[in-house]
């Protein structure tokens, strides 16, 4: 007797999740990001607050929300074209160097040039 592995529908994302990650990698994540690092330039406060957790924080999210759409089957570009999640590591391999960019660059702005 053959085991056959069941569908659960309940492990799949659904198109309303799949959407909502889509527009926080897209639009909502990049805004918030431009934001807390504005705040972090303005504070000037130091290296280790909670303004940087919150940008560390996003950035995981975002990274997050695109490898959760990619996952979904239903992955899409910039562009509205489709993608898979073959194209996740390209993905991250850009968006993380830059946001720790973003953050040293941030942090170096607030806490060193600016002052």
């Amino acid at each position: 007797m053959s085991t056959v592995k069941q569908h659960s529908p309940q492990n799949e994302p659904t198109r309303g999740t799949v959407f909502v990650a889509r527009l926080f990698w897209f639009f909502f994540g990049p805004i918030a990001l431009f934001l807390v690092a504005a705040f972090i330039v303005q504070s000037g406060t130091g290296w280790a607050t909670p303004l940087d957790a919150a940008f560390l924080v996003i950035a995981g999210l975002v990274v997050l929300a695109r490898w959760y759409e990619l996952r979904s089957g239903e992955g899409r570009d910039g562009y509205g074209r489709p993608v898979t999640l073959a194209q996740f590591p390209k993905y991250a391999g850009w968006a993380v160097p830059t946001a720790i960019a973003a953050w040293v660059a941030a942090n170096l702005l607030g806490n060193h040039i600016l002052r």
